[in-house]
């Protein structure tokens, strides 16, 4: 008996142990437990905390955007009372026309603006004619994609209707290449894409009867020499002018962006130079890049000498079309950015060079200044303020 009670009283106490094991295995299990879920409730709190801060984040962005859009639209609002819009009167519209047609007539200058051919290309002159421009610049596809839609029969022959119906001469029109366009890229298989798009452009000009084509010859990618960003501009204009019969390659020079090609008067001459046709390459000079890659262009003289230079250097002969801009950026800054006439670093001089100078008769001169109008009648204000620094509104010279 007594073995047995012993016996049993072993088996209890180990029984007694396991549990108590147990409980306490359980007792640290649910402290544990506790501690994760308390870790848990404090993540969260802060989770709940962050989202909450993300949403008052969110609501202040937005508030914040609503005021600056009412900003801009009052901005807007105060740029719409110095820049009268489009007269809705076709008569009226005529007579600003007229005004300005006669202006042009008087000084042999033919201002005009970049303007929008939204819809299609034949909207083009009709625009150009609601800011009484007497030239104009425009995109023959959209300047950011490889691929568009040719020209239908009907965009070509509105267009040459519209520029009849309009009193604008093809002489006057200067087509702007697509931004995506790099001749002098030494990368042979991304210059054939470019080159292909080149083409194209130049055979949309052949389309339209238009005898000009603005261009920017492009960057190194600093993968190569200037010398031979030069050569591959050079071959590129040689090879389309094979390929099409009329239209005259219009050199724009660049800002002196890094690796840029055209920023100094030298360059351009450098690839007029090894073009086989000499009667079909030109240069259009655009006063902000020209100030910007370093040409000090504010005062009359200062115009005068660089121009002079430009005719000894290059020879005026090819001087073809003007980009007429104020510039934002400082004299050698090498950037490229426009700004309203009147509004930057240049100065009335500059612009009253270019309204009487020698050098800018009969040839299209093309306003690329901010739309901050945004119907382009921007452009009609500073295309009248430019001739009537020179001719009185009567008609007589100043």
């Amino acid at each position: 008996m007594t073995s047995i009670t012993k016996g049993e009283t072993k088996v209890k106490q180990e029984e007694e142990e396991e549990k108590k094991k147990e409980k306490e295995h359980l007792s640290v299990s649910k402290k544990k437990i506790d501690k994760q879920e308390k870790k848990n409730t404090v993540m969260r709190e802060q989770g709940d905390k962050e989202k909450e801060k993300q949403k008052q984040k969110e609501k202040k962005k937005k508030k914040k955007g609503t005021q600056i859009k009412g900003e801009i639209q009052k901005g807007k609002d105060k740029v719409a009372s110095i820049y009268p819009p489009i007269p809705k009167s076709m008569d009226d519209r005529w007579n600003d026309f007229y005004r300005i047609q006669n202006y042009s007539k008087i000084t042999n200058v033919y201002l005009g603006a970049h303007i929008s051919a939204a819809g299609g290309v034949q909207n083009s002159p009709t625009n150009c004619f609601n800011v009484a421009g007497q030239a104009f610049a425009l995109f023959l596809k959209n300047q950011r994609k490889w691929d568009s839609p040719a020209f239908s029969a009907a965009n070509i022959k509105q267009f040459e209707q519209n520029c009849k119906a309009y009193n604008l001469d093809p002489k006057f029109i200067l087509p702007h290449g697509s931004y995506l366009i790099n001749l002098a890229n030494p990368d042979k298989e991304k210059r054939e894409k470019s080159y292909a798009s080149f083409l194209d452009d130049v055979k949309r000009c052949e389309q339209l009867n238009v005898k000009l084509y603005n261009f920017h010859p492009g960057s190194t990618t600093g993968l190569c020499s200037l010398e031979e960003g030069i050569r591959n501009v050079a071959e590129c204009i040689n090879r389309v002018h094979k390929e099409t019969s009329n239209v005259v390659i219009v050199l724009e020079n660049s800002a002196g962006q890094k690796n840029s090609v055209g920023s100094k008067f030298e360059d351009l001459k450098k690839i007029i130079n090894q073009v086989e046709d000499k009667t079909r390459i030109g240069v259009c000079l655009d006063t902000c890049h020209t100030f910007a890659a370093g040409y000090d262009i504010r005062s009359y003289n200062d115009f005068d000498t660089v121009m002079n230079k430009f005719d000894s250097v290059v020879d005026s002969t090819y001087l073809k079309a003007v980009h007429l801009n104020d510039s934002k950026s400082d004299l050698g800054s090498g950037l490229d950015r426009h700004e309203n006439i009147g509004k930057g670093k240049l100065t009335l001089e500059t612009f009253k060079y270019v309204m009487t100078s020698k050098y800018f008769k009969n040839i299209p001169i093309i306003l690329e200044t901010p739309d901050v109008t945004d119907d382009e009648s921007v452009y009609k204000y500073e295309i009248r303020y430019l001739y009537e620094m020179v001719v009185k509104p009567s008609g007589e010279d100043s």
